[in-house]
């Protein structure tokens, strides 16, 4: 049995013995450091198992051995490097105050969420969910959208926070459970159709889960452990690949010959390929320790995206991980266009800093995020929406590292303003008579 796939086996326990220690020690089950641990295995060296059977996008398994061995022991180190400030942080509590928000009814911020969600996709977008052949052809569309779209991205956000508030008012309504799960179900498909993207299509029913678990976290009702953890992860596994199957429908090339619960793991398989794109990436970078690229995907992450059009009208387009796929994938490159492939979470920090800065970068971000999850746990309000944020996007983090961040602050920046927004009005009809006893007629 070659080293490499031993190596992997080895990671695999590895991390589960990581995500069951910290489950127990931490009373939490949903802690960032378990997120992740789970994840990563199933990014990392899982998939990388996997990709030694022929599963995969880029050919990893024509690279020579070595440099094999070296992407694990790498991607291991991330991980480790990243988790390590968090499972040095002590326990936390859930307090019960931190669901307060302000906001409008149930209805509103369903309404609300949905308008959002059509207006950031257009009314193109919408007809296009009512006809399968009107859903086909947005496939070679949402590729065209992407120049430009920064502003409904915004929108998006924006979106994406309505909808943990209304999650969180939802799970306060204990008699309409079948509800929920029929809303969850339908917004869920509508999301997908209208997107396309299988993100946007899961974000539901995972905010009502992690609220709900929260929610009973807060009272002292223990409600999952690891044997329930992990069924429902293998259920969410493969509702992953089947919103794969979905938003594709009718685009495979003689998918009438392929069954659909190969197809379905064939978009799963798809998803995770950040291992096989580090080993590609390894082989071709000229250095590990000081990195090729320099500042220039920082500045892609962190700073281009927040300089806006009207102020800079010649800005060039933000590539982000389209650079790393030009110069390293050109087999995959199609052009700003297309598609873009993951740059892995320690590939994208050796192509800007090399080993050093990703031990570093990790190690701080790491603190940030223990950091973040203390604040979500004990005073809540916009922290825990942050923080929910960071949990519904470990994965992505996973893929693509330090771009995940610049999202993050993009969010927190929209989230914000809703905030200031909501409590203006919330101040406006305390405040005036004639509006408060309106809104209470309503």
């Amino acid at each position: 049995m070659p080293l490499a796939y031993c190596l992997c086996i080895a990671s695999i326990f590895l991390w589960l013995f990581i995500a069951v220690a910290v489950a127990k020690t931490k009373a939490d089950y949903l802690h960032p450091v378990v997120v992740f641990s789970g994840l990563f295995i199933l990014t990392y060296p899982l998939k990388l198992l996997i990709s030694f059977y022929g599963f995969h996008v880029l050919d990893s398994m024509s690279i020579g051995q070595s440099t094999i061995i070296w992407s694990i022991l790498i991607f291991n180190a991330a991980g480790l490097f990243f988790i390590l400030p968090m499972v040095l942080q002590s326990k936390t509590t859930t307090n019960p105050e931190i669901f307060r928000f302000v906001s409008f009814s149930t209805k509103t911020m369903l309404l609300l969420a949905l308008s959002l969600l059509i207006a950031s996709y257009g009314t193109d977008a919408l007809r296009a969910v009512f006809s399968l052949e009107g859903l086909q052809g947005r496939i070679s569309e949402r590729a065209n959208e992407r120049v430009g779209s920064g502003l409904l991205a915004l929108v998006r956000q924006g979106g994406l926070y309505i909808l943990i508030i209304f999650a969180i008012k939802c799970s306060f309504k204990s008699k309409s459970n079948l509800l929920n799960f029929a809303f969850i179900s339908g917004y869920s498909i509508f999301a997908l159709l209208i997107s396309g993207s299988k993100y946007q299509g899961l974000l539901l029913p995972f905010i009502f889960f992690v609220i709900w678990y929260y929610r009973n976290r807060s009272e002292n009702r223990n409600i999952l452990n690891m044997r329930r953890l992990i069924f429902g992860s293998t259920i969410g596994l493969f509702l992953v690949g089947l919103m794969g199957y979905m938003r594709g429908a009718g685009a495979w090339e003689g998918e009438a010959k392929h069954p659909f619960l190969i197809q379905v793991f064939y978009q799963l398989s798809n998803a995770f390929d950040a291992p096989d794109n580090l080993i590609v990436l390894l082989d071709r970078t000229e250095t590990w320790i000081f990195g090729d690229l320099g500042p220039r995907l920082l500045a892609d992450y962190l700073i281009m995206p927040f300089i806006p059009r009207f102020l800079w009208a010649d800005k060039p387009l933000v590539s982000g991980n389209q650079l790393v796929m030009q110069e390293y994938f050109p087999e995959r490159f199609g052009g700003h266009l297309g598609e873009a492939i993951s740059p892995s979470l320690p590939g994208e920090m050796m192509l800007t800093g090399g080993l050093f800065y990703m031990a570093i970068w990790l190690t701080i971000l790491g603190f940030l995020c223990g950091r973040l999850y203390f604040l979500s746990q004990t005073r809540g309000k916009f922290y825990l929406i942050a923080h929910m944020w960071v949990l519904l996007n470990i994965f992505n983090f996973q893929r693509s590292g330090t771009g995940t961040l610049g999202s993050l602050i993009r969010f927190s920046l929209v989230a914000l303003a809703i905030y200031c927004v909501l409590k203006a009005i919330h101040f406006a009809v305390a405040t005036n008579p004639s509006l408060y006893h309106a809104r209470n007629r309503h």
